[in-house]
């Protein structure tokens, strides 16, 4: 089964960072505690930062073509 969008939840506040990976340029969108983070163009492996104000569970949902990689994710 392939799928374009994946979701995942992240504990704390601070600097949100997630470590994706593609084999192709590729644009991703990530969508943090349901508020939309500037689209990526991502071309190989790159950490994508986001700013989470207060602490708590926050859902993330990271789209992008099939075989789009999360490598690591939590907060700095």
């Amino acid at each position: 089964l392939a799928l374009h969008e994946g979701a995942l939840w992240l504990y704390g506040s601070g600097t949100a960072e997630l470590e994706l990976e593609s084999a192709a340029p590729t644009v991703v969108s990530i969508y943090a505690d349901a508020r939309a983070v500037e689209p990526v163009i991502l071309d190989g492996r790159a950490t994508i930062r986001v700013e989470i104000p207060n602490g708590g569970r926050h859902p993330f949902v990271v789209q992008g073509p099939v075989g789009l990689r999360l490598l690591r994710a939590g907060f700095a």
